[in-house]
């Protein structure tokens, strides 16, 4: 492939900070991690997580690497405006719909660029740049991500509006860098490690690697100072193109979904986009990307909720896609699965876990309940039937959809 050699610049960048961070005295860390350091704690893990995963990382080709600098020379008020932090503000006050920036940013700005660039994403951007013969993808992350990453950082609801004011507060408090972009070359390499780790032959993981803008300055890897730059893959089927789907068994969908707990992979997209399949059914995943209810501070640290959340999040996506295209087949093997992890899950729930679904006031309200059913104490016992209820309160918090679709078997 175009992708050959190219590792040295980043495990530069990140363990550059690791060391400048290593001389300071470390902040002690309580709910949030301050401004200065979310940045250089990040970057810290980041080192750590590329020494460790060295041989999955792709390395990327001198031709390639001009090939994206040239563009990115090229395009430099396209980048700077796309990553300007400022797009995240979205004031609703109607005698002001200036400041309502983020609207503008989709409905005028992105539109533009979509057009001149040939972009290929919907809420962000995948340019496609020519290298010889071939084509890789440059991508950046839009500013309706970074709303909803620092959303959850600040812990605010989904769409929850930022004002000047309140975006400035948000970057007094926490700063500006935030990984959603860089989600995608991290995700790449646990992908590469779950194919190699499990041996699996009917899979091909497209390239990936962060490429510096030339003109930002200091040593932090972040969507602000960087890009990431993705193998493209030509001729190929979204998995739920009736082509595609026909390829599939109960074997091979089980595969898939094992493969994409290692990540999360959470969501298939729209008819299966995300994860393409070749004209021989080899499987290629090909967008990376973390939710984007995902604090900046979070990244490469996922909390044990979210990562379980995830991934029954991915399993719904491929179940609704397979009842959609007629393999309830396919969509039983997958209902069977989630139920063993969920049985895992809570005979075994990790303290956050339990934390989240089954407060204190839940058991002293199931025993209750208890108290005041005859017919219920003529079935379990009181500790029987308060289990039963913190069990489907975590099936429940982890993935409502599935508990649903459970209960319907029974």
């Amino acid at each position: 492939m175009i992708f050959r050699i190219f590792l040295a610049a980043v495990m530069c960048a990140a363990g550059t900070m690791a060391v400048h961070a290593m001389e300071k005295e470390k902040p002690k860390l309580k709910q949030v991690i301050k401004p200065k350091y979310i940045a250089e704690e990040v970057n810290q893990r980041l080192s750590s997580f590329l020494e460790k995963n060295r041989k999955y990382v792709p390395k990327i080709s001198e031709e390639v690497n001009a090939a994206v600098l040239k563009f990115l020379n090229n395009n430099k008020a396209f980048v700077d405006d796309v990553t300007d932090i400022t797009h995240v503000q979205n004031d609703k006050d109607p005698k002001h719909p200036e400041n309502n920036k983020l609207q503008i940013f989709y409905n005028d700005i992105k539109p533009k660029y979509d057009k001149e660039l040939k972009n290929l994403s919907q809420w962000s951007f995948a340019i496609p740049v020519a290298v010889g013969d071939d084509k890789v993808l440059v991508r950046l992350s839009g500013p309706l991500h970074t709303r909803e990453n620092f959303n959850t950082q600040r812990g605010a609801g989904w769409g929850e509006n930022y004002t000047e004011d309140s975006l400035d507060n948000y970057l007094n408090e926490y700063g500006e860098a935030n990984f959603q972009n860089i989600s995608r070359f991290t995700n790449n390499i646990i992908a590469r490690r779950a194919v190699a780790e499990k041996k699996l032959k009917n899979y091909y993981i497209p390239e990936s690697f962060p490429i510096k803008i030339p003109w930002r300055q200091g040593p932090l890897i972040s969507d602000k100072n960087y890009v990431v730059v993705e193998e493209f893959i030509p001729n190929t089927l979204p998995l739920g193109d009736p082509k595609a789907i026909e390829t599939f068994t109960k074997e091979k969908i089980a595969t898939l979904y094992d493969w994409m707990k290692a990540i999360p992979f959470w969501n298939i997209g729209e008819n299966g986009s995300n994860i393409a399949v070749a004209q021989d059914g080899t499987i290629i995943p090909v967008d990376f990307e973390q939710p984007n209810n995902i604090a900046p501070s979070w990244f490469l640290d996922y909390p044990p909720r979210k990562f379980a959340h995830d991934i029954f999040a991915g399993a719904e996506s491929l179940h609704k896609l397979l009842i959609q295209k007629g393999r309830t087949d396919l969509a039983d093997e997958i209902l069977s699965l989630v139920k063993d992890d969920l049985d895992k899950l809570v005979n075994d729930p990790h303290p956050q876990i339990i934390e989240a679904a089954w407060p204190e006031q839940y058991e002293a309200d199931a025993r209750k309940t208890y108290k005041q059913d005859k017919e219920i104490q003529k079935k379990m016992s009181e500790d029987e039937y308060v289990l039963r209820a913190r069990n489907d309160a975590i099936r429940g918090n982890l993935t409502g959809y599935f508990l649903g679709e459970l209960r319907k078997r029974k």
